[in-house]
């Protein structure tokens, strides 16, 4: 595995520096965990990486720059922000991902496999282009973002 990846909870951490977050979730390029074996480290950069939150209260201005700077970045992947509703519960879910994760999403689901699995058995240098291309992806949103909030 590349040193140059993301751990994977950079973009929580920039979120949680401007707002606070209802609940995060998002992947990692390496996981380590207690098996009965010992300590196991998994490698999991195959898999795209994506940050799922909700604000503990939506600040329009906010998302608005988070919108703008997400869809303004150039670099090796081309990422997204997708809203999903939680009606009718309140408030909404967010998700930053690479845009190819939402694209593929209908050949994916045919194929019965997760997104995880699809990528990490069909398209495995995605995902450790996605964690390489992540730690620009941050700055840039640091540099866009942040400042407009």
């Amino acid at each position: 595995m590349s040193k140059n990846l993301a751990k994977g909870d950079e973009i929580v951490s920039l979120l949680r520096e401007v707002s606070e977050l209802d609940w995060a979730r998002n992947s990692f390029s390496r996981v380590v965990y207690r098996a009965a074996q010992g300590e196991v480290a998994e490698d999991r950069s195959a898999e795209p990486p994506y940050t799922s939150f909700r604000f503990k209260s939506e600040q329009p201005g906010l998302l608005e720059a988070l919108g703008r700077a997400v869809k303004s970045y150039t670099g090796k992947v081309d990422w997204v922000l997708v809203s999903h509703d939680r009606s009718p519960s309140a408030g909404i879910n967010w998700t930053i991902c690479p845009k190819l994760t939402v694209g593929l999403d209908a050949e994916i689901r045919s194929s019965g496999l997760t997104v995880q699995q699809y990528f990490r058995e069909r398209m495995p240098e995605f995902g450790v282009s996605a964690y390489e291309d992540m730690v620009d992806f941050v700055a840039y949103l640091r540099q866009c973002a942040v400042p407009a909030c």
